[in-house]
């Protein structure tokens, strides 16, 4: 993994310090995961304390109907998707929420998120209330949707699904009924779809940066000297005013969306 390229779009670096402690840093290619080209390495060293995650996976329901007085009626979408996630037992009747949107940052952090073009990024506080950890599971009939943008509801049912019975889904607008019921508004869904979005960010010099993907390097060889190499010592000559340039565009285009 040492010796792998940093993503173009940037790689979120996790790392022990000599007494335990965590460092953060990013790496952006052509830079080594392990370290290599320019005097750093590559790595662009996070600002003391700045480093936070935010977690807003989406949960869609494909091809969304819901029936009106008879009437089957498809939504404008091919794709709706709620910020939380629930499964109901059929057998049981019961109800259990499972996920929603997470993060260790705090509220100057997600603002900071939010002035750099990255709204959609930042779970709701609706959202961060909706699912506590470890829930129990509740009778359908005392529970209501949550969320800031409704419940996606897996259904389980083990006589059916032992018959290859295709798993059944909706979505449930917030604040209202689960399942069945008065005030039942829920939209069925052919099948559904789990969009994990994670964003792992820091301040660099004071400049938010955030990547997709964290990766681990706790565990890479602390003695591994990369410079020892002739080859990568040439391609570091070559490539640092490169690299410079590089990163400081990074810099600048800290406002760019992550898909």
């Amino acid at each position: 993994q040492e010796h792998s390229t940093c993503s173009p779009d940037g790689n979120m670096l996790w790392s022990k310090g000599s007494d335990g402690s965590d460092h953060f840093s990013m790496c952006y290619a052509p830079a080594l995961v392990g370290g290599g080209f320019g005097p750093s390495g590559g790595h662009l060293q996070c600002d003391a304390g700045s480093y936070f995650f935010t977690e807003s996976p989406k949960f869609c329901c494909t091809n969304p109907r819901v029936d009106i007085n008879g009437t089957t009626v498809f939504a404008k979408k091919k794709e709706l998707c709620g910020d939380t996630l629930a499964n109901f037992n059929e057998d049981s009747q019961q109800i259990k929420f499972l996920r929603g949107p997470q993060a260790n940052a705090r509220q100057e952090d997600l603002d900071d998120l939010a002035a750099a073009g990255r709204g959609d990024t930042v779970p709701s506080v609706v959202g961060f209330k909706a699912v506590k950890k470890d829930e129990d599971w509740q009778r359908v009939n005392q529970a209501v949707c949550r969320g800031d943008r409704g419940t996606l509801i897996t259904w389980t049912n083990t006589g059916k699904e032992s018959d290859g019975h295709k798993a059944h889904a909706e979505l449930c607008p917030t604040g209202t009924v689960p399942v069945q019921g008065r005030g039942y508004m829920s939209f069925q869904c052919d099948g559904h779809v789990i969009k994990e979005r994670r964003y792992y960010c820091c301040k660099i010099n004071g400049q938010l940066q955030c990547a997709s993907q964290l990766v681990d390097t706790t565990a890479m060889d602390p003695n591994c000297n990369c410079h020892q190499n002739n080859v990568l010592g040439v391609a570091q000559d070559l490539m640092v005013p490169w690299l410079s340039l590089l990163m400081l565009r990074r810099r600048k285009s800290s406002a760019a969306e992550f898909l």
